[in-house]
């Protein structure tokens, strides 16, 4: 059981609760004493549970792969990072961010929603053609626990370049 009274001083004793699993009791306890006639009483006691942060976020899945134009305009939406806490309340409150990978900022993401974004222009022709970003996903606003996912972004090439003649004339 959840708790204990001391039958001598009719003290509760808490033995394991879990925010997550129940978050309020309601316990009727009963007294006895030993005189003749015994006389009996009770008490209802309501116990709330105050939730702690003791669940890290967790982001499923951990890998993401998308595949986006050279021509896509900033502001695009590409791909949404999912992650779940079993805490509530603001230790349940997750914050998303970039921590690595985002050469020339061409990316961004919404701190609350997950969502990445283009915010910057992308060139095929140029030496990035693949990003691989990891994003962080804080609980309780980046002061406890932190999750990593993986988000492969592959570059595709589109016919945006006019063709180049070697020579001014040919016969």
């Amino acid at each position: 059981t959840d708790f204990t009274v001391n039958s001598s001083t009719g003290a509760i004793t808490v033995n394991h609760i879990d925010y997550e699993r129940q978050s309020q009791y309601s316990l009727v306890v009963f007294a006895r004493d030993n005189g003749v006639p015994s006389r009996q009483g009770y008490a209802l006691v309501d116990i709330v549970i105050t939730d702690v942060n003791d669940n890290p976020p967790i982001i499923s899945p951990s890998m993401y792969h998308v595949n986006i134009s050279e021509a896509a305009l900033v502001g695009t939406e590409l791909i949404t990072v999912k992650a779940t806490d079993g805490d509530s309340g603001l230790n349940g409150k997750l914050v998303y961010s970039i921590v690595g990978g985002n050469d020339g900022s061409k990316f961004g993401i919404n701190a609350d929603t997950g969502v990445i974004s283009l915010s910057g222009n992308l060139d095929y022709d140029g030496s990035n053609i693949t990003y691989t970003l990891t994003i962080a996903v804080h609980d309780n606003f980046g002061m406890s626990a932190s999750t990593n996912a993986t988000v492969i972004i592959n570059v595709f090439d589109v016919n945006d370049n006019q063709p180049v003649f070697d020579l001014n004339e040919y016969t």
